[in-house]
């Protein structure tokens, strides 16, 4: 996961010319998913049986909570890494609740348009 989150974010930095910003970001994205997924799993392990986070897996309302505690990690880092050459703390917390706003609504539009379908995990490989 974390090769991917480096390679997604890496790509995004090679069309925006940014030396690695995406990719750090992305690379944190992917290390926190795997804690922040156990903190939304119910403690029974045979009613949570998902391969990934969806509305229809985890409910609205936690994967809510958890899509916003991801966006808003990934825009904080982006914007602070960014934020190091210039700017003042009061322009760097607004840009991050403002792009933390933008991602979820666009997060809601995407799950209610392109609803996903549920795999289920196996015992088998």
């Amino acid at each position: 996961m974390l090769i991917l989150g480096f390679l997604l974010g890496i790509s995004v930095d090679y069309y925006t010319m940014t030396p690695g910003l995406h990719a750090a970001a992305s690379v944190l994205i992917a290390f926190l998913r795997p804690f922040i997924i156990n903190l939304f799993a119910p403690k029974d392990a045979t009613e949570f049986s998902y391969k990934e986070p969806s509305p229809k897996a985890m409910g609205w309302n936690a994967y809510l909570l958890y899509a916003l505690i991801l966006a808003f990690c990934h825009n904080f880092y982006l914007l602070f890494l960014e934020w190091l050459s210039f700017g003042s703390i009061l322009h760097f917390l607004m840009k991050v609740i403002i792009t933390t706003a933008i991602s979820m609504l666009m997060i809601i539009i995407a799950e209610l348009i392109f609803p996903r379908k549920l795999k289920f995990r196996s015992n088998t490989a």
